[in-house]
């Protein structure tokens, strides 16, 4: 099998510019149970009420370009793309917008969208590599194949992908009785500093908004226990 390997700085973006993140809590992914991540919400006091992952392949779709993206859908499936750019996204006064928002407004929607770059690194290399370190990394960066993956930017196609913490496959989640549908992914590796303050912010705008219903889900985006030994080894997230 390919090894995918994802050369990856932990940042952040803040006022729409890039910072370093390892001064907010980032560290060194580990492989996280449902119990260690429901604890983890308890302590910071987050909600836990739909609390969401995916497998591999679908991990891959929000990450790394959309893990710190709150996702914005409309009651229909369609995506409100708030606080995007050409492709980037910038945090500045989505919070806002969310406590503001209401269904009867237009918005520009998308159908699809550029969301990741993976390094291919042909089969046998990563494993010859032993344990990577600044110069292993730049030697396999000039032989992997990069590939660029799009994912259909509709909840309709994201609710197939969800799965219960403890791996077992989700239903469909029933979003009829609300006007948007928001997603905020969330991992403990991005730390605890920001990435809290972020979580809450969005999350209290959305539900105190006056305007709006919303169902909000909370999407895990660490390495899960699940997916096996095989398949986490697999994944090399570098901080």
């Amino acid at each position: 099998m390919k090894l995918v390997l994802i050369i990856f700085t932990i940042i952040i973006t803040e006022s729409c510019s890039w910072i370093a993140k390892k001064g907010y809590g980032a560290k060194q992914p580990q492989i996280e149970t449902e119990q260690s991540i429901f604890t983890w919400l308890n302590k910071y006091d987050l909600p836990n009420e739909e609390v969401v992952t995916v497998d591999t392949a679908g991990f891959f779709n929000f990450f790394p370009s959309l893990a710190q993206a709150p996702l914005l859908f409309e009651k229909s499936g369609k995506f409100r793309a708030a606080g995007f750019s050409n492709g980037k996204f910038c945090p500045q006064g989505v919070d806002v917008y969310l406590s503001r928002v209401n269904r009867l407004e237009t918005f520009n929607t998308l159908d699809s969208f550029i969301i990741s770059e993976s390094l291919i690194i042909p089969p046998g290399e990563g494993e010859k590599s032993g344990a990577l370190n600044t110069s292993k990394i730049e030697e396999l960066k000039k032989m992997a194949i990069s590939k660029k993956d799009t994912i259909r930017m509709n909840f309709n196609e994201i609710n197939k992908l969800f799965y219960s913490l403890n791996g077992s496959k989700r239903g469909m989640i029933t979003t009829s009785d609300y006007d948007f549908i928001l997603v905020l992914p969330f991992a403990k590796f991005y730390g605890q500093r920001l990435q809290i303050k972020d979580l809450k912010k969005y999350y209290r705008s959305a539900a105190n908004n006056p305007n709006a219903k919303f169902k909000i889900i909370f999407l895990n985006l660490d390495k899960q226990q699940w997916w096996g030994e095989e398949a986490n080894n697999k994944i090399n997230i570098n901080i």
